[in-house]
C-alpha cells in the first residue's frame, strides 16, 4: 500500500473542540482588529497559539492554549465560528464528525447574552456545514469551572424555549475533572436527557477510573470523553463491554497532557483488541499542532494497528454517534463503500 494511504482513508470522528480546531489565519486578523497582546507576525502568532511541537507534556502549558479574550462583540463570534467550520477539514477527509462546542466560552468574556449567543453560533456553523457540505453535527459541551449547576439548568431551559436546537444531539461535560467531579452536575443531566439528548462525559483521563464509573452511574453516559483509566478497573472494562459504553480516545492529546506517557504505548491498541467500544479522535487540531492523521499514523506506525484495526475504529465510531439508528445504518454503508474504494485504489 502506498504511504499516503492514511491520509486518504475517510475518518468518523466524535470527539473534537471547536474551541481548539479554530481557524488561527481568522483568529490572527480577529487579533489585531481588537488589538489583543499578540505577536503582530503570524508565524509567531501561532507559535503561541498551539502547543510546542515534540514538547514534553505539560498539562498547564496545553490549558493555556484556550483564550477565550477573542471577541468583542457576536460579529466576532460568527466570523470566527464561520471560518473554523469552514476550514476545519484540512486534508483528513472527515466522512462524519460531532463537532462539539460550548457557547459559554464565546459569551463569558465580554458578558454576552448566551441566547444571543447560541443563536449566532449555530447561524455561523450552520451556514459553512451547510456551504462545505459536510456530514456534521453538534455536541453542546458545558464546562464544569464556569459556572454552578443551577446556573446551567436555567440556562438550557431558556435555550430550550428560545432557541432552534435542531443538529445538536448530545451534550458534553468537559474542564476540571480534579475539582469539579461529574455528581455536581447530576440534576443537569436528568434535565437534558429529559429532552431525549444523550451524554458524553469526560471521564478517567486525569483522575481515576472512579469518575467513570460516576458518569456512567449518575450521569448515564453513553460515551466517555479520553477515559484512558479505565484500564485501571478489570470490572469497569467489562461493565462498559456489556453496556456498550463508548470511550472517545485521543492519542496526542492524551500524550501532550501527560494523561499517557506516550503515544506508542496509549491503551486504545489493548483496548481494542479486548472488545472495547472505543474510537479515535483528535481532540484539539489547532492547538495541539497536530491532524486527525497525525494520531491514525500514531496508531498504525507506532502503535501497530493494522488498515483493518483503523476501519474497526470508525465502524465503532459510527455504532456509537448520537445518529438515529436507520442514519447509523446508512452512514456505514456509505462508509464501507467509501473506504473499499480507498483501500482498492492504494
Amino acid at each position: 500500500m502506498s504511504s499516503n494511504i492514511i491520509q486518504d482513508l475517510p475518518k468518523i470522528e466524535l470527539h473534537r473542540h471547536i474551541e481548539g480546531s479554530f481557524h488561527p489565519p481568522t483568529l490572527f486578523q480577529i487579533a489585531q482588529k481588537n488589538r489583543l497582546d499578540f505577536p503582530q507576525e503570524f508565524e509567531a502568532f501561532k507559535e503561541q497559539l498551539q502547543f510546542p511541537k515534540d514538547s514534553k507534556p505539560d498539562f498547564a502549558l496545553f490549558l493555556s492554549k484556550f483564550y477565550n479574550k477573542w471577541y468583542n462583540d457576536l460579529d466576532d463570534v460568527y466570523t470566527v465560528v464561520y471560518n473554523s467550520f469552514l476550514n476545519i477539514d484540512q486534508n483528513e477527509n472527515l466522512f462524519y464528525s460531532e463537532i462539539r462546542f460550548n457557547p459559554f466560552h464565546f459569551c463569558i468574556n465580554k458578558g454576552f447574552d448566551p441566547v444571543d449567543t447560541l443563536k449566532t453560533f449555530l447561524m455561523a456553523a450552520r451556514s459553512a456545514i451547510r456551504e462545505k457540505q459536510s456530514h456534521t453535527k453538534l455536541l453542546m459541551t458545558i464546562n464544569r469551572g464556569f459556572y454552578p449547576e443551577e446556573r446551567y439548568m436555567e440556562v438550557f431551559k431558556q435555550f430550550v424555549d428560545k432557541v432552534d436546537l435542531t443538529g445538536i444531539i448530545g451534550i458534553d461535560l468537559a474542564g476540571d475533572e480534579v475539582n469539579f467531579p461529574p455528581e455536581k452536575f447530576q440534576h443537569f443531566f436528568q434535565l437534558i436527557q429529559s429532552h431525549g439528548l444523550p451524554a458524553t462525559i469526560h471521564a478517567g483521563e486525569v483522575t481515576s477510573a472512579d469518575q467513570i464509573w460516576t458518569a456512567i452511574d449518575k450521569l448515564h453516559a453513553k460515551r466517555i470523553g479520553h477515559g484512558v483509566k479505565v484500564t485501571d478497573d478489570p470490572n469497569l472494562i467489562a461493565y462498559a463491554k456489556e453496556k456498550s459504553i463508548a470511550f472517545e480516545m485521543c492519542p496526542i492529546s492524551n500524550y501532550q497532557t501527560g494523561a499517557v506517557p506516550d503515544t506508542a504505548n496509549h491503551p486504545i491498541r489493548d483496548l481494542l483488541r479486548e472488545g472495547l467500544c472505543v474510537t479515535l479522535n483528535s481532540d484539539d487540531p489547532t492547538v495541539q499542532n497536530a491532524t486527525l492523521v497525525d494520531d491514525y499514523n500514531a496508531c498504525h506506525h507506532q502503535m501497530g494497528l493494522s488498515i483493518d484495526e483503523l476501519k474497526a475504529l470508525n465502524l465503532n465510531s459510527i455504532q456509537a454517534s448520537f445518529l438515529p439508528p436507520k442514519e447509523k445504518i446508512d452512514l456505514e454503508k456509505n462508509f464501507l463503500q467509501a473506504w473499499g474504494k480507498v483501500t482498492s485504489a492504494h
